[in-house]
């Protein structure tokens, strides 16, 4: 065994090396973390002042919708959007309060839209943007307030609306699930992070290798599932689906998605970026 002599200071850090006198510890307008927490705590801070989480409502519109697990008959539809955006909207970052299923009627529409633009800071009404003769969502936002927009260059859920009502933001999301995916992460997400102080929000975002050609609509962005895997190199590779032709369960089943470029043909072996809804698993 070896003998050590011992010294005064022997592994002893000196002061300031975990944190030094007026040194930055988080910038501002970032989403506080696990290590930001850990960090805090190191500068002796219990306390930070921050934005709070932004309230945003969820309204499932529609005559026709029933809840998960009850008796689908003829001309009924399960909301499975209710779910989808509850959580999508609270990994944003965000408080939701969950509406129940409304039917399409307009007087009603309208008292509760009144309590969710009293009680959050975004508003959304699911379903109602299109053309159908109950579609009521469209023309109430009309009414009420500025229509900023209606139809969008980003498919599916192209007919997504915006309205300014009372100086909150409103928005229409298109009944379809993957359309309704689409909005939430290109138009509500970005909204909830304004609302947080954040700059641009957080994406996990992977470089994969395309497996086959892929066309793009023309004039607008088109949203596909993406399913990210290793090949037997340990390379990222990916495989593309469109909604129309694999189904919207198979889309909503895959790890990621990616927007096209308007009129854009990807070639087999283009290297492309993926944002990952869930971890690759092989």
């Amino acid at each position: 065994m070896e003998d050590i002599t011992v010294t005064k200071n022997m592994n002893v850090q000196p002061c300031g090396s975990l944190v030094r006198k007026g040194q930055l510890l988080l910038p501002a307008f970032r989403q506080i973390n696990a290590t930001d927490l850990a960090i805090l705590a190191i500068g002796n801070l219990a306390t930070v002042p921050v934005f709070r989480k932004p309230h945003v409502s969820f309204l499932p519109t529609g005559t026709e919708l029933i809840q998960p697990g009850e008796t689908l008959s003829r001309g009924k539809n399960v909301d499975s959007n209710s779910l989808m955006a509850k959580a999508m909207i609270e990994s944003f970052g965000a408080q939701v309060n969950l509406f129940p299923i409304t039917a399409d009627d307009p007087d009603d529409l309208n008292n509760i839209l009144n309590i969710m633009l009293r009680d959050n800071d975004l508003v959304l009404i699911n379903g109602g943007s299109s053309k159908g003769s109950e579609d009521y969502a469209l023309r109430l936002l009309g009414k009420r307030g500025v229509l900023l927009f209606h139809w969008t260059q980003c498919g599916p859920g192209r007919p997504a609306a915006l309205a300014n009502i009372d100086g909150k933001p409103v928005i229409v999301v298109p009944g379809p699930p993957y359309g309704c995916l689409n909005v939430l992460h290109w138009l509500v997400r970005p909204i909830i992070a304004s609302l947080m102080g954040l700059k641009k929000p957080f994406e996990y975002v992977v470089t994969a290798r395309l497996t086959e050609e892929v066309d793009a609509p023309t004039g607008f962005k088109f949203l596909l599932g993406a399913q990210v895997s290793h090949d037997d190199d340990g390379e990222l590779i990916v495989k593309l689906l469109n909604f129309k032709r694999a189904g919207q369960a198979n889309c909503l089943a895959t790890n990621g998605f990616v927007h096209t470029i308007p009129g854009k043909k990807w070639q087999i072996g283009d290297l492309i970026e993926v944002t990952l809804l869930r971890p690759i698993d092989d």
